[in-house]
């Protein structure tokens, strides 16, 4: 049962840090960065799912993010793959549209989430 606690805890820090993106509006580039942290947290809320027992060593991201993607359902997976494509790579996007990605990204993830929130 602790590992729903992990996964809430996670999922509600996504949620908070979420918040601060509006504040970023005109600074995309610092709005990014921020959002790459929201993105990272909230697949880890998913991850915790699968982690009876806490671990000593801090989990790598590209672990995380498997271990997410294998908790989510088909459609969920793919579009969480389509936003991290676009959030981690060099295309340039406007603060509102990596607002719009981060948040739905918060939605799959409490989606998938769901039965235990």
């Amino acid at each position: 049962m602790v590992y729903f606690i992990r996964a809430k805890s996670y999922f509600k820090y996504a949620k908070d840090l979420f918040k601060d993106l509006y504040n970023l509006m005109d600074e995309p580039e610092k709005a990014r960065a921020k959002a790459k942290e929201v993105f990272k947290i909230a697949l880890k809320a998913v991850w915790a799912l699968s982690q009876v027992t806490s671990s000593d060593k801090k989990p790598e991201f590209e672990e995380i993010y498997q271990v997410a993607l294998k908790g989510m359902d088909d459609f969920q997976a793919k579009r969480i793959k389509e936003i991290k494509e676009l959030l981690f790579s060099d295309k340039s996007l406007k603060s509102q549209e990596i607002i719009e990605l981060v948040e739905e990204t918060l939605k799959i993830v409490e989606q998938t989430l769901k039965p235990i929130l």
